[in-house]
């Protein structure tokens, strides 16, 4: 699945726009795994849900944090900022929020 990624300054002002994909390689027991590209960078990821919300790895890069609602962006790369170049966290957190299209998880 391809979708747009747009980079923008705390006012809100757009500084770079790229395209990101998102290929599901597999749904098991609620968590997607998947690999992400954009901007040159390509990540594999596993994102999934427990009881007390969502969760992120990246294992390639030793990357784990809590997430909120795949979609909650704003609050995702708050969680992710810090771990990763700021365009590979607007890569992968625009990646997750498109995970519910390509398949449904089971709740927790």
């Amino acid at each position: 699945m391809l979708y747009e990624c747009l980079y923008r300054t705390k006012e809100g002002r757009p500084v770079k726009r790229w395209q990101g994909s998102i290929y599901l390689i597999g749904l098991s027991g609620g968590t997607y795994n998947a690999v992400v590209k954009g901007d040159g960078s390509s990540f594999h990821i596993f994102v999934g849900k427990h009881c007390y919300g969502h969760f992120l790895c990246i294992p390639a890069q030793g990357i784990g944090c809590e997430l909120s609602e795949l979609d909650d962006t704003f609050w995702n790369y708050e969680q992710l900022l810090g771990k990763l170049p700021k365009s590979d966290v607007v890569t992968v957190i625009e990646g997750i929020a498109c995970l519910p299209k390509l398949a449904c998880a089971p709740d927790c």
